[in-house]
């Protein structure tokens, strides 16, 4: 592909291609679709109903800052901390926001 720009071009055009077909698949599945019929009233399309963990799905991998599972993560952590402030006196806010300037890399 370095070599040759018109085939790296040619490459770029089927990926970029590729991404709006799955997307699109992605979205309607997520979204649902209504039953479709004829003139005559004969099903032409099934109806498929919203999935909304497709939904999910999408909005983790395209903004995994705000719908990713970090946020497990972090119910888990203040969990943890928490439970480690109770057994040893501590204050659990203290503990989380030394877990946070230790995982910035603020000391």
């Amino acid at each position: 592909m370095k070599a040759d720009a018109r085939f790296r071009h040619a490459v770029t055009l089927a990926e970029a291609d590729a991404e709006v077909r799955f997307t699109t698949v992605i979205a309607e599945a997520a979204f649902g679709r209504p039953a479709q019929y004829d003139d005559a009233g004969r099903l032409i399309r099934a109806e498929r109903p919203a999935d909304s963990r497709l939904a999910m799905w999408w909005l983790e991998r395209r903004r995994p800052k705000e719908w990713g599972k970090h946020v497990a993560v972090a119910v888990n952590v203040r969990a943890f901390a928490e439970r480690l402030a109770e057994e040893l006196g501590l204050d659990a806010e203290e503990i989380l926001e030394e877990a946070d300037r230790i995982t910035r890399g603020i000391t």
